[in-house]
Order: structure tokens, then C-alpha cells, then sequence
């Protein structure tokens, strides 16, 4: 808009030459601040010692682009004293100043250009991409890299899985909840992904990697491989013998501080089936005085439907009395839950995990994922859109009777 308006007051005759001038004479000062070093020098002045060596082999580009930034504000000047003198058509005008505005740019963008095979040659699916979508059940896989490569594998260190719509366990591209990112160790320890608990809790069943077996203990099984995937690396899929579902019932739950939910996760002697640790802001009933924590229940877990901020959960067994669900999900304000149609209590458990309360009986859950403040600004951007157009018309509109 700004572009527009001063377009248009350029093109009116509006702007004053001192403007111009000024513009023009700042311009010709840096550039000759440029020529002379002592733009340069300013850089090295506050540049790192390790950089100075990059300052002085860019100094020719600093000059150079100097004097291009002064070329185009001389030729918007010039321009300007044609449309003046009555050389130029103000639609002549108008697009010579567009043309120049482009030229201007790709001078600075076409760096920055980078021409590259489509995303459907760079995120060709194989056959580990096939299996993996075959699974029935939600799973997370965890990719890494292990033998050098000969240039960056998306499917190993990028997120070319995610365009399959195949969970990674390391996230997709940076902006994890940061609860998660902690979880995972993301920012501390890379190696607290191999814990069996954030395994678990990731809701993590394969590996693939760039290797057939694994230089650690974990109990593994090779899947399929080698794989050719599309960045020309031979992969193999390892599932992980021990099940990480995508939810599971514990038969009592309990609330703790941050920290201590943390740290008790992360012990792999803790066994997360036998109690869901919720926030202590959770709204959920908890056991009060527990002594010990009772056994794993028996209750298996089946994912009847699974879509993005939607998902159907069935048990196998009716819910005993106490007990609640814990689901491999990143907790956040906006999920809710039924259970067996009817509104359940839903809270953060497991340090960063969605957890249901659940009634004596309980066989269904839904989860669904709705948040106020986006449907507020649908509908404040819906308005701004449709004002927007009101005051576009009511300026043709008004233009059009000023000319009449």
C-alpha cells in the first residue's frame, strides 16, 4: 500500500524535487563512501576477528552495489524530469517505474534463486515409504543418519516423510512444542531420544536409517532394505520389537510438579502403563495417598480413526474405575474429549501427552482439537477482507464522480 500511494503521488507530480534531490545526493555520499573504503571499514570495525578476512573480500560487491542502488535512484530522478517536462505519458511513466522496480530487484534477488527438480522427483516415494503408510496403526518413525552421505538425504535428516503424511518422532521443522522438544532433548541431549520411555511416550516403532544394523542395544528387527530413496542413499526401515503404541490405559492417575514428571518419565525403571502423571493444573480427579503403583492393565488400545486434530480411540475392555488414557500427542488448549459420547476430562499428562479421565465402563474416545481464538480470527480476517473491498469500490466509485 505504502508503494501504491507514493506511485501514485510520483506519478500526480506530488513529490517535490527537493525529495528527489535529497535522494540522489544521499545516494552519491554512500556511494562514495563505498569507493573510498570507508564503508568498509565501518564492517571490520564491528565485525568479528574471524570475519574480517569475509569483510575484505567483499569489499568490490560493497562498491559495486553502492553505486547500482545510485544508478536507480539517478534513473528515477531522470525519470521524473521527463514526466515534468512533458516527455512522458504518465502511463508511460508509470511503466518504465514498474519495469525499473523489477530490474532493481533481480539484481539483488536472482542470488538468491535456486532451480531444483519438483517436489514429487525430490520426495519420490519407495518401497520404505509404502510400508510405512501401510501401517494400520498411528506410529512415529525416527530418522537419522548415520554413514556420511554424499550430499543431504531429506528422508534422513529433512522432512521428506511428513510429505507422505508419515510422523516423524523428531518433529517436522523446528517449531515443536517446546514441552516436546525438552521431552526428546532436543536442546540437551540428542541421545535421550534412545530412552525406551521417550520412545514410548513419541509413540515411536521404526527406525530408518542409512545403515542394516544398529551400533547400539535396542531391541530391533529389519523391516525391509536396502532401499534406493530419492536422494540416491540405500535405507533400510528397522521396526522396533517392543510395541509404542499410539495410547494406552493406565489404572491410576496421579499429579506432580514439572520437574518431577519429568525426571520420573525419563528413568527408564519407571514404566509408564502403570500411571498417567498429570499436570497439577489438570482438571481431572486423581488418586489421593498412593503408596504403590498397581500393575499394567490388561486393556489393548485400537486407533478406529486418525485424521489431524481427530481421532477415535477404542478399547478392548471396559475402563475399570480410576483409571485414564493416555494418548501420544502433544497436549493443548483446544483438545477435548468424549468418552462414550459423552464430555470427558482432559488434562496434560506425562509431562507433555494428552490424558483423559476415564468413567467406570469406558469402551470409546474421541478427540477432537477446536480453539476459540482461531475461529475469532476467521472472522475478523473475513471482515478486514470485506472492508477492504468496500473501500476499494468507494474509491472507484468516488474517482469516478470527481471525473464526472
Amino acid at each position: 500500500m505504502l508503494v501504491a500511494t507514493g506511485t501514485e503521488r510520483f506519478l500526480q507530480l506530488r513529490v517535490p524535487r527537493k525529495y528527489l534531490l535529497g535522494w540522489a545526493i544521499g545516494g552519491l555520499v554512500i556511494a562514495l563512501l563505498a569507493l573510498v573504503g570507508v564503508l568498509s571499514s565501518i564492517a571490520e570495525s564491528f565485525a568479528h576477528e574471524q570475519l574480517i578476512d569475509r569483510v575484505a573480500a567483499n569489499r568490490s560487491a560493497l562498491v559495486l552495489g553502492a553505486w547500482r542502488s545510485l544508478a536507480f535512484v539517478l534513473f528515477v530522478l531522470g525519470l521524473w524530469f521527463a514526466l515534468t517536462r512533458g516527455k512522458l505519458s504518465s502511463k508511460a511513466a508509470a511503466l518504465i517505474l514498474v519495469a525499473l522496480t523489477a530490474v532493481d530487484l533481480w539484481t539483488v534477488e536472482h542470488v538468491y534463486w535456486m532451480f531444483m527438480p519438483p517436489a514429487k522427483v525430490i520426495y519420490a516415494s519407495d518401497a520404505t515409504v509404502e510400508a510405512l503408510r501401510k501401517e494400520p496403526q498411528p506410529a512415529r518413525v525416527f530418522a537419522f543418519q548415520i554413514r556420511p552421505t554424499q550430499q543431504r538425504d531429506v528422508f534422513l535428516t529433512g522432512d521428506a516423510l511428513m510429505t507422505h503424511r508419515i510422523r516423524l518422532t523428531q518433529g517436522y521443522h523446528g517449531n515443536e512444542i517446546g514441552r516436546y522438544a525438552t521431552l526428546i532433548g532436543e536442546n540437551s541431549d540428542p541421545n535421550q531420544l534412545f530412552n525406551p520411555n521417550v520412545l514410548q511416550l513419541t509413540n515411536t516403532q521404526y527406525f530408518l536409517t542409512n545403515i542394516p544394523q544398529l551400533p547400539f542395544n535396542q531391541g530391533t528387527t529389519l523391516m525391509n532394505g536396502p532401499v534406493l530413496n530419492a536422494s540416491g542413499d540405500s535405507v533400510y526401515l528397522i521396526r522396533l520389537t517392543k510395541p509404542n503404541p499410539y495410547s494406552w490405559v493406565t489404572p491410576v492417575a496421579v499429579k506432580a510438579p514439572d520437574d518431577q514428571v519429568l525426571a520420573t518419565i525419563l528413568n527408564p525403571r519407571f514404566e509408564l502403563t502403570r500411571a498417567a502423571l498429570f499436570d497439577t493444573s489438570a482438571n481431572v480427579a486423581v488418586a489421593q495417598g498412593v503408596q504403590s503403583l498397581p500393575p499394567p492393565l490388561t486393556i489393548q488400545t485400537a486407533v478406529r480413526h486418525y485424521e489431524p486434530g481427530k481421532v477415535q480411540i477404542d478399547l478392548s475392555a471396559p475402563a475399570p474405575q480410576g483409571s485414564s488414557l493416555v494418548v501420544s500427542e502433544n497436549y493443548y488448549p483446544g483438545w477435548v474429549a468424549t468418552v462414550d459420547g459423552k464430555p470427558a476430562r482432559i488434562g496434560r499428562a506425562d509431562y507433555t501427552m494428552i490424558g483423559v479421565e476415564l468413567p467406570a465402563g469406558a469402551r470409546t474416545i474421541e478427540l477432537n482439537f477446536t480453539t476459540h481464538t482461531y475461529e475469532k480470527g476467521k472472522v475478523i480476517t473475513w471482515v478486514a477482507i470485506v472492508l477492504g473491498f468496500l473501500m476499494l469500490g468507494a474509491g472507484v466509485w468516488r474517482d469516478r464522480r470527481r471525473l464526472a
